[in-house]
């Protein structure tokens, strides 16, 4: 797949892309994820693709968002929510993926995905 990176360069990169469905303040949304198998310790991103989908908007000058559909219920940004449960201190909880999920992925890709799962 051709990536472009934060810096502006594109790059040809094996990528790993499965579907997941993403919980938010009770709604659920299919999105569609893209893993990188040779970065480390990234976090995950959702992009335009995603707040269009899910109806989310932004209003950074105050810090908080809403869905579009009930702009009077507004939530705060999150601070470091990463940092509240870094995945160094999680338990593993190892499972098989679901038969509709990493239909999109060869076999040696598959091979990789549970290599990195166990």
């Amino acid at each position: 797949m051709c990536i472009s990176l934060t810096e502006g360069q594109r790059s040809t990169e094996d990528v790993l892309i499965t579907t997941v469905t993403l919980e938010i303040e009770g709604r659920k949304f299919d999105q569609e994820l893209i893993a990188l198998p040779n970065a480390k310790r990234n976090r995950t991103l959702l992009g335009i693709d995603f707040l269009k989908k899910s109806g989310i908007i932004l209003d950074l000058r105050n810090q908080q968002w809403f869905f579009a559909d009930m702009p009077q219920k507004q939530f705060a940004f999150g601070e470091h929510a990463n940092d509240q449960h870094p995945v160094d201190n999680l338990d593993v909880n190892l499972c098989t993926l679901r038969e509709e999920e990493g239909r999109c992925l060869n076999t040696t890709q598959k091979e990789k995905l549970v290599a990195v799962s166990k």
